[in-house]
């Protein structure tokens, strides 16, 4: 398996996770480290390193004013982290990194929905 490398451009703006509404519901744990906003022109969604060990970059571009939701499901289907759910800006590429610490040797899916459009990637966590 070739190993593809992506280069993140400029980093114009860091969010706090606190302030977008990342995993709300009090019995799933954190797993949201931080997000940014990022300027490169790469095909979307992108996650980074995968495998991981640690921690991967999850790398969203918004094409319009739209309603964006992530979660992170395990490999039976038990939903893991709500990343995130909130409003997204058009044009901007949103840089989601999430720790692998609290999560066991596996597979792990993202399930990206923003309107109609509903993406699934995976994420193996590998120590």
């Amino acid at each position: 398996m070739r190993k593809q490398y992506y280069i993140v451009g400029l980093i114009i703006v860091f969010y706090q996770m606190s302030t977008l509404g990342a995993a709300k519901a009090d019995n799933i744990p954190y797993v949201l480290s931080s997000i940014n906003k990022v300027n490169t022109p790469e095909q979307f969604p992108i996650t980074y390193p995968n495998p991981c060990s640690e921690s991967s970059m999850l790398y969203i571009k918004s094409d319009k004013v739209d309603h964006l939701q992530i979660e992170l499901f395990d490999s039976r289907g038990k939903l893991v982290s709500e990343i995130f759910d909130d409003n997204t800006e058009e044009g901007v590429i949103y840089q989601f990194e999430v720790s692998a610490e609290h999560l066991e040797n596996g597979l792990y899916y993202y399930n990206i929905r923003s309107g109609s459009e509903n993406i699934r990637k995976t994420l193996e966590v590998k120590r």
